[in-house]
Parts: structure tokens; C-alpha cells; sequence
């Protein structure tokens, strides 16, 4: 893990004190547990996995779920559509389970953004329920 990566990681711990991190093929990983979930889904909060950039001009890119996260549409319960992989790959074995993955990059990332408003931006785009 690089020094950016530690100090970020701690940065997160300050607003999510429950945030896990595993290095895993030379990246960060995080965890958070019970991220909230806007209405619309299969339930109110939820995991959530990100990779931390190594250097502060690396923006960061997408976050993953569980796959029982998914879509209610009444009767129905269906994956989102839009900007969605289903079967995500690559996350560590440390965090067991089935991932899906979100592509999501909703900001012009400069080195002076910091990882807590790319975190908080994953409501936004749940909110999209696509």
C-alpha cells in the first residue's frame, strides 16, 4: 500500500469508522459495512468495496455490492442496467461472496478532491436506479 493509500484509508476511517482495508495485488481495498441505500433497492444499506488510487492525481473508478443488492420494481426484483457488471471480478478472497460492480466516475477528480466525496457520491448514483 502506498503512503497516499495509508493516509487516505485513514481519512475514511475518520467518516466511516468501520471501513476495512486489504492490499491485494498491490491495492487498497476498503470495506464499508451498512453504506446507505436510497429507496428502490433491496435493502436500506449494504456493503460496499472501492479501490483507493495509489497517487493523488489517480482518480478513482467504480465500487462494488453484493449481488442480492438489487433493483425493486414492483412485483418484480431485477439487476440495475445501466453501467452495471453483474458478475464482478477481481475482488480479494478476504471478502467473501458474490460482487457486482458499478462503473462509476461522477466527478473530474484533481488531486485536490479527496476519496470522501467520490464515497459519498455512491448514493448518487444508486439513486439513478439503472
Amino acid at each position: 500500500m502506498t503512503e497516499y493509500a495509508r493516509q487516505t484509508f485513514a481519512l475514511i476511517k475518520e467518516h466511516w469508522p468501520d471501513a476495512e482495508a486489504v492490499t491485494a495485488s498491490g491495492r487498497c481495498w476498503v470495506r464499508l459495512r451498512s453504506y446507505p441505500v436510497p429507496p428502490g433497492w433491496t435493502a436500506t444499506a449494504s456493503d460496499v468495496l472501492f479501490v483507493v488510487p495509489d497517487e493523488p492525481a489517480q482518480a478513482p473508478y467504480g465500487f462494488y455490492v453484493p449481488r442480492t443488492l438489487m433493483v425493486k420494481r414492483n412485483p418484480e426484483i431485477v439487476a440495475p442496467t445501466s453501467h452495471y457488471i453483474r458478475e464482478a471480478t477481481g475482488v480479494p478472497a478476504e471478502f467473501n461472496g458474490e460482487w457486482s460492480m458499478f462503473s462509476w466516475a461522477p466527478m473530474q477528480w484533481t488531486p485536490q478532491d479527496n476519496i470522501v466525496k467520490f464515497v459519498r457520491s455512491f448514493c448518487e448514483r444508486l439513486e439513478g436506479l439503472e
